[in-house]
């Protein structure tokens, strides 16, 4: 069984999260969004780069089927042109498609610590290879063979947790020094970059919920 999750932002910050579970010929979507964004609203996903109404959100209805053979690159609540909650970055009103390029705002290529998979992580620097959270997935991780050569030379690793609804979140962020390959690069899991004011850091982030353990991607 497939699996895909999307972290749901909105003005305010995180406000919830998707999921995907894919088996066989047909997917079902499940929204968890935070209270203060419940109320009727329609569902869409972005598809092909196009716009695909799934269905109307409710308090009673949070859930609808796809057709598995259909891509999913994001998941839209609320008007495609002035949608209230999103995933990945946030869709342009239509005026602004229409608007010249060099006007349109300009997207960041990285994270900081503060708005990593929707922010809202509790940071800790961690000395040495100790292992923080025990749960298989991190413990994968870490295990990864330029993993602990990668953390011996920096001398800490910065791991983060947050909880949304029944999943938790944790981050594993390692600094990365000049020259050095990314460090996560044989896991085979899509890894983000993280920007301080004075150090850069590969990062990944992992999901833990009554379904299993799994790699989370943008």
């Amino acid at each position: 069984m497939g699996k895909q999750i999307f972290i749901l932002n909105s003005d305010n910050g995180n406000a919830g999260i998707a999921k995907i579970m894919s088996n066989g010929k047909r997917s079902v979507l499940s929204i968890q969004l935070d209270e203060k964004t419940t109320g009727r609203k329609k569902c869409n996903i972005l598809s092909n780069d196009k716009i695909v109404e799934v269905g109307t959100l409710s308090r009673d209805k949070t859930s609808f089927e796809l057709d598995s053979s259909i891509p999913v690159q994001s998941v839209i609540i609320g008007e495609p042109d002035d949608a209230i909650v999103w995933s990945g970055e946030r869709p342009l009103p239509a005026a602004q498609k229409d608007a010249p390029e060099d006007v349109a705002p300009p997207q960041p290529d990285y994270f900081t610590f503060e708005n990593f998979f929707g922010g809202g992580f509790d940071w800790q620097r961690i000395r040495g290879n100790f292992v923080m959270y025990d749960y298989s997935i991190v413990h994968h991780i870490l295990s990864g063979k330029n993993i602990y050569p990668a953390i011996n030379r920096a001398g800490y690793y910065v791991t983060g947790m947050k909880k949304d609804g029944d999943a938790t979140f944790i981050a594993i962020a390692i600094p990365l020094i000049k020259g050095i390959e990314n460090p996560f690069e044989g896991l085979s899991v899509d890894t983000y970059e993280i920007k301080s004011p004075k150090m850069t850091f590969s990062a990944v982030c992992a999901g833990i919920d009554k379904t299993g353990e799994f790699f989370c991607s943008l």
